[in-house]
């Protein structure tokens, strides 16, 4: 609780006036200063009858909780209905990147480094003739997940280690490590290699596929990366630089002569394969932005099982365990099943992704039926905006996944009409 300058001036007055009647005994003055003491009484005491009003549109005993998710660096908009009365309430957060507009029904955010960040919002509550007013925290938990920038760049270095070393496993060279620029000589076919790589006429002659190799030509790459950061901001910088970097010697087959230097030393790795500069930096990267399993639950949805290849080529050893009981748990279930059976699933696609992915991934290769009943707008049940954003985001990356397993079916027929034709026929 605190006093406005108006309120201050007023008191001051009070008081004046008040020494004044008592050393001249001027009734009239007297009377006039202690009308003034009792309205500023009565001013004070609204305040707190007035932020009993405001506490009362909350829930009683409980904290909304309000979940953003944003991207660092990146400013975004997010329209909040807290029910505070309209009036002239003043309300502010207590971090410098965010602030509220529309009195309140506004949030504009911008998360400086990647985190989770608890916000708190603060109504200034004044008195009816404004001569007090009173900071008064709202029972509202607005959580902020900041998301780095280098997180999708990093998923998608996964996602080709884990097709890599899957490869590898299976007794393929990954096509990502052959080839080059210039022309070398003529060999046999090998699993692995790129069709578009087969020479036609000398297959012909011998009968049998014969492909072009190619060498890396003069003049390639040699990457230095300076592995030491000032911070979040600068390591997500850094995790992204060096993603697209080894994502396109990646896509590109070309060797990289690679170099790093932290705390005034020179590491020469000399040339490596794309598969190796990508494997070094999606390890650096993890490490930069301080990967947890957690944090690899906002990336784009894929099984655990090409994770935990990738995982296991990076030794990240404590992101292993998280990812592997997942699996296991998958696994078992769809075990459990005969062969040629039918996975249905009823539910929504906007939670628990992650195992449902692993679900219809483990259903797939045991040759499972997999049908999939879902809302087609499952973001119609939320009130707040960016929820409904969120829903509505995480709905399309899980069709787009699925989409690789299944075929979506929705009618607006009802449920039964729905389902029993595709149990009856088992055809997707």
């Amino acid at each position: 609780m605190r006093a406005t300058p108006k309120g201050k001036q007023l008191a001051l007055v009070g008081l004046v006036e008040l020494a004044l009647g008592a050393v001249l005994l001027d009734w009239p003055i007297t009377a006039f200063s202690l009308a003034i003491l009792l309205l500023l009484a009565i001013d004070f005491f609204s305040v707190i009858v007035r932020e009993k009003e405001l506490l009362s549109h909350f829930p009683k005993g409980e904290i909304g909780k309000i979940r953003i998710e944003a991207v660092a660096g990146q400013e975004k908009r997010v329209p909040l209905e807290l029910p505070i009365p309209a009036g002239s309430y003043r309300i502010f957060t207590d971090n410098d990147w965010c602030r509220l507009e529309d009195n309140g029904k506004t949030l504009v955010l911008r998360p400086p480094y990647f985190g989770r960040y608890n916000v708190k919002v603060t109504v200034v509550v004044p008195s009816v003739v404004k001569l007090f007013e009173k900071d008064v925290e709202v029972p509202v938990k607005v959580e902020v997940v900041a998301l780095p920038r280098a997180l999708k760049l990093l998923t998608v270095a996964l996602e080709a280690l884990g097709e890599t070393v899957e490869l590898e496993e299976a007794g393929r060279k990954p096509r990502a490590m052959r080839g080059g620029t210039e022309y070398e000589r003529l060999r046999e076919y090998t699993p692995g290699d790129r069709p578009k790589n087969i020479d036609w006429y000398a297959t012909a002659r011998n009968i049998k596929p014969v492909v072009r190799e190619y060498k890396s030509s003069e003049g390639g790459l040699t990457l230095v990366i300076n592995e030491d950061t000032a911070g979040p901001q600068t390591s997500d910088f850094i995790a992204s630089a060096i993603l697209t970097t080894a994502l396109l010697a990646m896509k590109l087959s070309t060797p990289v002569f690679l170099a790093t230097v932290s705390r005034g030393i020179v590491t020469t790795y000399g040339e490596v394969d794309p598969r190796k500069l990508l494997l070094y930096v999606a390890k650096k990267s993890m490490e930069l932005l301080n990967i947890s399993a957690e944090l690899l639950e906002y990336a784009s949805p894929q099984p655990s099982e090409k994770l935990l290849n990738a995982l296991r080529a990076l030794e990240a050893s404590e992101l292993l365990e998280p990812v592997r009981k997942r699996f296991l748990e998958a696994y078992s279930l769809i075990e459990k099943n005969p062969p040629e059976s039918t996975l249905l699933y009823i539910g929504l696609l906007t939670s628990n992704t992650l195992l449902l992915a692993d679900l219809v991934h483990e259903a797939y290769k045991r040759r499972l039926h997999i049908i999939i009943a879902t809302h087609p707008k499952p973001w119609e049940d939320f009130k707040d905006q960016s929820e409904k954003e969120l829903a509505r985001r995480t709905h399309a990356k899980m069709l787009s996944y699925l989409s690789r397993y299944s075929k979506i079916h929705y009618s607006p027929k009802s449920l039964e009409q729905e389902i029993t034709p595709l149990l009856l026929t088992k055809k997707l």
